[in-house]
């Protein structure tokens, strides 16, 4: 799975943030943020907000209708 980010410095570092979803984001010293420091802290994290589930259902709605076609 592809996510996209946008990257951009602060505070003498580098903060990359999930796009639709600025509050997903990661901050390290160099451009080369590590993919696997985003997603282990996502685990989990937005079980219950219904937000997220929204979103999901509506992807599943669409792929399912790009499926039948």
């Amino acid at each position: 799975m592809t996510f996209s980010v946008i990257v951009h410095p602060t505070a003498g570092q580098f903060e990359a943030a999930l796009v639709g979803a600025p509050e997903v984001s990661a901050t390290a010293a160099t451009r080369a943020l590590e993919v696997r420091r985003g997603l282990a802290g996502l685990f989990g994290k937005f079980r219950d907000d219904p937000t997220l589930r929204e979103i999901c259902e509506e992807a599943y709605k669409e792929r399912d209708a790009d499926i039948r076609e």
